[in-house]
């Protein structure tokens, strides 16, 4: 499962991952993001909380590079991720260097909490708003 909100106030695309995150979830996840992004002003970040994720599927990985583009290319300033199983990991930290521009900033945690950290260091974002 996937759920993707936007918080104007603080400019932060919400995406957190749940489950078990295969093909269907990457059309779903995608099709939102397009809806979504139509809407964000450049220079957004996105908060991705893959912390409760089971699994994700190899044959996701097309649609994980076309969000990855389409984030790029809808003006994304830097992604914060949470990723605290590495099995899990199917390989963001590539995809990352191959679809966002260099000047995009990637800040990936083992936990919630740093990534919190991380958002209130960077943009003084109150830790209540981003959970």
């Amino acid at each position: 499962m996937v759920t993707i909100s936007y918080d104007n106030d603080i400019e932060l695309l919400m995406i957190k991952v749940e489950g078990v995150f295969g093909m269907g979830e990457s059309v779903d996840c995608l099709e939102t993001l397009r809806s979504v992004l139509s809407t964000v002003p450049r220079g957004y970040w996105i908060l991705s909380d893959f912390s409760r994720v089971q699994r994700i599927d190899r044959e996701a990985t097309p649609n994980i590079s076309r969000i990855m583009a389409l984030c790029n290319h809808h003006g994304v300033d830097t992604v914060v991720r949470v990723l605290p199983h590495p099995h899990s990991d199917i390989g963001l930290g590539i995809l990352s260097i191959f679809h966002y521009c260099p000047s995009v900033r990637i800040i990936a945690c083992k936990t919630m909490a740093e990534a919190l950290d991380a958002l209130v260091e960077a943009r003084q974002v109150e830790p209540a708003m981003a959970a």
